[in-house]
């Protein structure tokens, strides 16, 4: 409900709202919640260039490689075919790779750059990015480590010398905002500098990934990849499904029989499909649960690309660290690669391997479905029987919020949701931190019947702590969703009346929310619910309507014309107090505010309503009759100073006693009584 200027937020248990707490300037905490979840500065990376440092079939002068030894680079043996046709290959290959995680990405790669070169592909990338992020991704597997004076190393036109370059250069032509994966030895040679660049850029305007320590080597053994860092980052499923067969009792499986695995990445509905979906869940959990909210907020979030190569960089930082190699990142993150959860990644790679097996030996015709999914939904009702008497947050929360993309176990999933947020704000914050908003909106737009109950349920708890997302409802044109709910015949009724809540908090002191909502038939569903045979609906209908009306003008002479002042004074005998209370701040909205001609017939109408009231038994009817007093003694003060100054003046001249007249009893002045006609006039 609403009182006064405070707004009123109402706490509800299942069918009833239990209780009222009032939202003032004590309540600072509350406030400094709101939009906290939002990610900050969110933008895109939109270009992504690829500086190829191969020089195939000749070694650096500081590396010399044994045979064998690790060579695939992006999959590919750059030694079957010439050295050109395999530079072209590879470049087109891991362009291929990052585009599979951005589409719409603009992707261009350079191979064996010279100087000039690589200035030209930086200003290149700064010029499409215009202000959004621009990657660089630099693969240095065939020339020299980065030096100690922070400087990479290109050739010449000629390829008879390699060329010094200088990180800080090239950031100069890139600019911010920014990001540089390194895949080479001893590449966090370089942190230092862009540590420096952080400092006078901003924390996440320039975000870099090194493949290893800076005094640490490539992994070189025969069995992985070249770039297997590079790998980790741009094909984890493939790159961990490999590794498995390396290190498990499925070394007969073979490493080429990966590829006969039916699906893709981005369809769930395939066995690899599945797999990258739990593997987005699992990384995504780990990093909730291992790294502060800020640095989450800023890696996980912000940046669809940038966030989907931070989860491949956990599994990157698992796999190089059994080989002594330990991938470093700016921002610095703390150590993941002994997560619990990396227990369970390992089963489901395994099953499906299994699977994979049964399935070419022809034993098994169709690969089974996981039971992840439906396994974290119950270790999550589990914690909820037992999270409240706990501060502690249920890990499974981000994995709750990808099974809302499933279709079968969707409705089981919003239950389950519904049940945390009811445990009170701090869940709902914590829900909310973890981007569960976007998939919530995104639901509205179902028009699936089964969820529309505990959906609404979820979007009332979810407005009472953060109102400032009627901005997104309105945007998305969502508000609708709850008027066409509140048009349903058998919905129930508890429903409804959080419906109602849910649209005043869309309207509440938010202009383009009343014009929108008003363009619906909202009020005429206020007038008619104002009448309807449950409390908690003639209530929350009346202050819906206020909320929709609320310093428009408009607005309040169309409700004028429907009636709904007549409904609202009828309303004032109610029996529920609440519902007495709704209505007096419903009609002190009137007070003043309408047209010359109406104004005094509508003021003298609610002015005497609220006479018969002042002596309710509710405190809180009281309060309300208070202020539409107060507001009435505003917009009339002229009127009521003029009469109060004249009764006032009657009062003191007939309680001064008559000296002229003797008296033979003396009389306190207290005691005095004033002239009946006086008394009367004060008394009205």
């Amino acid at each position: 409900g609403f009182c006064c200027k405070h707004q009123m937020i109402a706490f509800f248990e299942g069918p009833r709202f239990s209780a009222f707490q009032f939202r003032d300037d004590k309540d600072h905490q509350m406030q400094e919640m709101i939009g906290e979840w939002r990610p900050k500065n969110k933008m895109k990376t939109t270009v992504i260039g690829l500086m190829v440092c191969l020089n195939i079939g000749v070694d650096p002068p500081d590396s010399k490689k044994h045979s064998p030894c690790a060579k695939l680079e992006c999959w590919i043996d750059p030694f079957k075919l010439p050295a050109e046709i395999s530079l072209e290959n590879i470049g087109n290959q891991l362009k291929d790779q990052y585009e599979l995680w951005q589409s719409h990405a603009k992707c261009r790669h350079s191979l064996d750059p010279t100087y000039e070169d690589t200035r030209k592909l930086c200003t290149q990338l700064r010029k499409g990015a215009k202000n959004e992020r621009a990657l660089l991704h630099y693969n240095g597997h065939g020339v020299p480590r980065p030096t100690p004076t922070g400087e990479v190393w290109v050739f010449n036109k000629e390829y008879t010398q390699y060329i010094p370059l200088s990180v800080i250069e090239i950031h100069s032509w890139l600019g911010s905002p920014c990001m540089y994966v390194f895949d080479c030895s001893n590449a966090a040679i370089l942190l230092s500098f862009y540590e420096t660049i952080v400092k006078s850029s901003g924390r996440f305007s320039t975000i870099c990934l090194f493949a290893c320590g800076a005094n640490e080597f490539l992994p070189e053994n025969s069995d992985l990849p070249a770039d297997l860092f590079t790998s980790c980052l741009t094909t984890p499923i493939k790159t961990a499904l490999h590794w498995a067969c390396l290190r498990s009792y499925f070394t007969s499986l073979g490493t080429d029989k990966i590829d006969e695995i039916p699906g893709s990445v981005n369809e769930r509905k395939t066995p690899l499909g599945e797999l990258n979906w739990i593997f987005t869940s699992i990384t995504d959990t780990i990093a909730w649960t291992s790294f502060p909210r800020d640095l989450f907020q800023g890696l996980f979030r912000q940046d669809l690309l940038v966030a989907a190569l931070m989860r491949n960089f956990l599994l990157a930082q698992r796999i190089m660290s059994k080989h002594d190699c330990y991938p470093v990142s700016l921002p610095h993150l703390p150590a993941t690669h002994q997560h619990p959860l990396w227990e369970v990644w390992d089963h489901e790679v395994e099953r499906l391997l299994y699977q994979t097996k049964s399935y070419l030996e022809g034993r098994i015709s169709v690969f089974e479905q996981s039971s992840f999914f439906r396994d974290q939904l119950t270790a999550f009702e589990v914690w909820l029987f037992s999270g409240k008497r706990t501060k502690r947050i249920p890990e499974q929360l981000p994995i709750v919020l990808q099974i809302l993309l499933s279709q079968t176990l969707r409705i089981r999933a919003l239950h389950l949701l519904a049940r945390f947020l009811d445990m009170g704000r701090a869940r709902v914050s914590q829900a909310l931190s973890v981007q569960i908003f976007p998939y919530i909106l995104r639901l509205l737009q179902s028009p699936i019947h089964e969820f529309k109950q505990v959906l609404i349920f979820i979007w009332g708890k979810i407005m009472i702590v953060d109102a400032s997302c009627q901005v997104d409802l309105i945007k998305e044109q969502a508000h609708t969703y709850f008027i066409d709910y509140l048009q349903l015949n058998d919905a129930p009724e508890h429903t409804k009346a959080t419906s109602l809540l849910v649209l005043a908090l869309i309207c509440d002191h938010h202009p383009n929310g009343q014009k929108e909502c008003a363009l619906t038939p909202l009020m005429s569903l206020c007038h008619t619910l104002m009448t309807s045979t449950n409390g908690l609906l003639r209530q929350w209908s009346a202050l819906c309507f206020a909320k929709l009306v609320e310093n428009n003008p408009e607005t309040k002479a169309l409700g004028l014309e429907k009636g709904v002042l007549t409904r609202l004074l009828s309303m004032l005998r109610d029996p529920v107090p609440e519902v007495r209370c709704s209505a007096i701040y419903a009609l002190s909205l009137f007070v003043g505010s309408l047209e010359t001609e109406q104004k005094l017939w509508a003021d003298f109408e609610i002015g005497r309503a609220m006479l018969l009231l002042y002596g309710d038994g509710s405190a809180l009817v009281r309060r309300e009759v208070s202020v539409c007093f107060g507001m009435l003694l505003y917009h009339h003060k002229a009127l009521f100073s003029k009469e109060l100054s004249k009764l006032y003046k009657d009062a003191r001249v007939s309680s001064i006693p008559n000296f002229s007249t003797p008296t033979t009893t003396t009389t306190s002045s207290a005691n005095v009584p004033l002239n009946n006609n006086n008394n009367n006039k004060l008394q009205h």
